[in-house]
């Protein structure tokens, strides 16, 4: 790394980071090698050909239907919504991750915890341990264009919100939309199990909220 263009406190950071992640890789691979993360692994070996083909790239992404729902993230990554909650099996993830290349690097399949009350769908659906899945809670995101640009924003769930007749002056009302904005799209995110998964190689492991090999 060229000293030129990294004043010294960057580059102590950027080690300090580099150190960091080299030890929680350590520590992770230990964890999950005696905490069986091969069924992880081998499901996402199975679906990943399928899902590259597919969603590769945000261009086949947007093909598909996908919008971009949030800006690039801490991670290194941007998730991209298919606007639905339907259909949601192994090879249809609704929620898609892009790398700053624009490269597909993780997916989320999540299910309104409604449709599935007690536990997520079975082994038989996805073939993971019970402990892969999360739950997300309610909220909401939209997209708005205003000045030429568009801003993509989310915010708490208000029971206004979950309703279909979500309009634009309810989201003006609802102090999430400027008066002189347009607005572009609008989900309401039910509560939901989420499964998680890395598609890109992460040797922190197949959930990690963090991948040394997306970020760096």
């Amino acid at each position: 790394m060229n000293s030129r263009f990294f004043p010294t406190p960057a580059r102590a950071i950027v080690a300090v980071l580099a150190i960091g992640a080299a030890v929680l890789a350590g520590l992770s691979i230990q964890y999950h090698d005696t905490n069986a993360e091969s069924d992880a692994r081998v499901f996402i070996g199975r679906v990943r050909p399928v899902l590259m083909a597919k969603y590769g790239t945000v261009e086949q992404a947007e093909s598909a239907g996908f919008s971009q729902m949030t800006n690039l993230g801490w991670d290194g990554t941007a998730i991209y919504f298919d606007h639905t909650f339907d259909g949601v099996d192994p090879l249809h993830p609704n929620f898609l991750w892009y790398d700053r290349h624009d490269r597909l690097v993780g997916v989320d399949y999540e299910l309104p915890i409604s449709r599935y009350p007690m536990n997520p769908p079975g082994h038989d659906v996805f073939p993971v341990r019970l402990m892969r899945w999360t739950v997300v809670y309610a909220h909401v995101h939209l997209a708005y264009a205003t000045g030429g640009n568009a801003v993509l924003t989310q915010a708490d769930a208000q029971p206004k919100l979950a309703l279909d007749a979500v309009n634009s002056a309810t989201l003006i009302e609802a102090g999430l939309l400027p008066a002189n904005a347009h607005l572009l799209w609008f989900s309401f995110h039910p509560r939901c199990w989420d499964l998680s998964l890395w598609l890109a190689p992460n040797p922190l492991g197949a959930s990690a909220n963090f991948n040394p090999y997306v970020y760096f």
